[in-house]
């Protein structure tokens, strides 16, 4: 008996072992043969492009120094479409990767997105026929059920479903279009991102659908031996729509049979470089207009139309336009360089396949974190003027107003929140009767009438103590009331949510402000002009005015660094004062200059002695360093 049983079971381990052998065969050879494929019908088309005159020729936005063709992405889509077709049709006995031929119906909206490709590529469509045409594509997409409702596990109105699915399909078919600008770019993310689905979709379960992603995988590959760094061609925008098209649509459903709302966030990162590409442009386009004229003088229409228009114009500020500049026009360095970050990203993207549904939250802290240290990273041209914009309204009456009018908002979503997260359910009736005794406490209270972008410390402290009071005074409310049990931890735990949340955000505006001059003056691709390095000499009140007075003023911000202080006092030295470095004493100046470079020395303190202050004016005459002295005086007014 003991016999047949350890037969049996040896007999399973056989079976699955050959199963596994049979997949992991399938999952090589088929997209090998879409490979092989796309490099034989790249190098085919090459001369049939030029003969029809599909071509770039050099200049204007284009970085390459001959004329090569134009249209690649024909034969990655024969290739693709080719072998997909195949496997289906030759597929159907096969048990394992069985073809279903309803996941083929979400290419047929494709017939609409080549044909505009290959006339876009001999002729140049203005982006507004190309754009109409991407709203069909999308629209009919979602005809044919690709829908954005069943990714999310959630029911919403058709029509909001219809919305975001046409949006998220168009933006990802512009977002690989907008990444076509370097050899080798817009094919390895596609092809990075087309794996990472394909991971997905095989955890999820359809295994076909994952087979399809590793098709196109293999078909971007085999035509990357053409388009990489020197190309011979370029696959054009028949390519990169097509592609931004089948990834978009994949994301989708790769997810939807993920039960957990963090699923949401997953084609974001997978697709993170084209997203966020798309999203910079985007920033980029609506803040110039507003740049080119800060005051508004047009007419809200007007506005709106001049920024509907800025949308879209090319420019050559994309990611790797930046990062081809860093690199002195190295055009595999910046690839490579974008290839990691998109498969870091690709990474975070799957890892949150494996968070616990509980944690959801997690999820989004992960993907909140990575996008802003991309944006940290790569978005300095669209941080700065957005900085710039903020600094020219900051001081207006009607931007404290903007903030006393949202700031409310936010809060009774925070308060809200903090109740939920701490007692760990939702219940609509319990919320209410807490929320409305604890917000109005803080309406009585002087909060909002706080002009927020000219707070003083004390106005942060009592802040905090008014929502401690308010959440304390609400839970001895409903306890008196019985309308629920408050413990005293989730009383702890509501009460440190919400006053994190809504003193932060309050601070928000002068940390961020602060935080983006800094990373401007350090910022490697947005300005190269050198700044004037200054010391302050001498630690007091004054010194931290002249801090303040530069960082109001955004060009002064944007052309000096403020390096630290030096003073006369020995026990400061290498301490942190007005959140600047003390550097050392006067004995110290010639090693701080040796090392930084000094344009100026800005003298704060008057509690130098004569024999100190010459020889200061020493050292900066024999260096040529500017020597200035800062000092906050009253005057007569007449």
């Amino acid at each position: 008996m003991l016999e047949r049983d350890s037969s049996a079971s040896c007999l399973t381990v056989i079976n699955m072992s050959n199963e596994g052998i049979r997949i992991l065969a399938i999952c090589l050879l088929v997209p090998a043969t879409a490979l092989l494929l796309s490099l034989v019908l790249t190098h085919a088309i090459i001369p049939v492009l030029l003969y029809f005159g599909m071509s770039d020729k050099p200049g204007n936005r284009h970085i390459h120094d001959t004329e090569l063709a134009r249209g690649g992405g024909i034969a990655i889509m024969v290739a693709f479409l080719g072998i997909t077709a195949a496997y289906a049709y030759f597929g159907r006995d096969i048990g394992l990767c069985k073809p279903d031929w309803t996941s083929l119906k979400i290419f047929i909206p494709l017939a609409i997105l080549m044909p505009l490709g290959i006339i876009d590529d001999k002729f140049r469509l203005p982006a507004k026929v190309k754009f109409i045409f991407q709203i069909i594509t999308a629209a009919f997409a979602w005809y044919l059920g690709v829908h954005i409702d069943l990714h999310a596990k959630c029911h919403i109105a058709t029509s909001i479903s219809a919305f975001l699915t046409i949006f998220w399909i168009t933006a990802m078919i512009n977002a690989f279009n907008m990444i076509d600008g370097v050899d080798g770019l817009a094919g390895g993310i596609g092809a990075i991102s087309a794996i990472a689905l394909a991971f997905i979709t095989w955890f999820t379960g359809s295994r076909f659908n994952a087979l399809i992603l590793l098709i196109l995988a293999g078909a971007l590959v085999g035509f990357l031996y053409y388009n990489w760094h020197p190309a011979k061609l370029f696959m054009g925008d028949t390519g990169s729509m097509c592609i931004g098209y089948i990834l978009g649509v994949a994301g989708l459903n790769a997810t939807c049979q993920i039960a957990t709302i963090s699923a949401v966030v997953i084609p974001i990162l997978v697709c993170g470089v084209p997203v966020l590409d798309i999203c910079f442009a985007v920033w980029r386009r609506i803040i110039n207009p507003v740049q080119e004229d800060p005051e508004h003088h047009e007419n809200i229409l007007k506005r709106l139309i001049k920024h509907l228009i800025a949308l879209g114009k090319a420019d050559k500020d994309h990611i790797h336009h930046r990062l081809l500049d860093f690199y002195h026009k190295n055009q595999r360095k910046t690839v490579s360089n974008i290839y990691l970050l998109a498969i870091v990203m690709a990474c975070v993207g799957i890892s949150i396949l494996f968070i616990p549904p509980r944690l959801w939250w997690l999820a989004f802290i992960i993907v909140f974190a990575s996008i802003a240290i991309c944006i940290y990273r790569y978005a300095n041209i669209e941080l700065w003027h957005s900085t710039e914009i903020v600094y020219k309204n900051y001081e207006k009456p009607r931007f404290g107003l903007l903030l006393n009018v949202l700031n409310p908002i936010w809060d009774v979503f925070v308060c809200i929140a903090a109740f939920i997260i701490a007692r760990d359910r939702l219940d609509l009736l319990e919320t209410a009767f807490f929320i409305v005794p604890l917000f109005v406490v803080i309406i009585f209270s002087r909060t909002y009438s706080v002009f927020w972008n000219y707070p003083s410390t004390e106005e942060y402290f009592r802040l905090l103590v008014t929502v401690v009071g308010a959440f304390a005074i609400s839970a001895i409310f409903n306890a008196i009331f019985q309308f629920y049990s408050f413990t005293f931890r989730e009383f702890i735990a509501a009460t440190a949510i919400a006053d994190a949340a809504i003193v932060g955000e309050r601070m928000l505006f002068h940390a961020l402000r602060m935080a983006l001059v800094r990373q401007h003056i350090s910022a490697t691709y947005a300005d190269t002009t050198p700044n004037i390095v200054t010391l302050l000499c001498g630690i007091c009140p004054q010194g931290r005015m002249y801090v303040n007075s530069v960082m109001i003023d955004i060009g002064r911000a944007g052309r000096e660094n403020i390096i630290g202080f030096i003073t006369c006092d020995k026990r400061y030295s290498h301490s942190y004062c007005y959140g600047l470095r003390v550097l050392g004493t006067l004995e110290d100046l010639a090693q701080i200059h040796e090392k930084h470079r000094l344009g100026k020395i800005v003298v704060c303190a008057d509690n130098f002695q004569p024999q100190e202050r010459e020889k200061l004016m020493e050292f900066c005459k024999k260096h040529d360093i500017r020597l200035t002295q800062y000092r906050c005086t009253e005057v007569d007014y007449s």
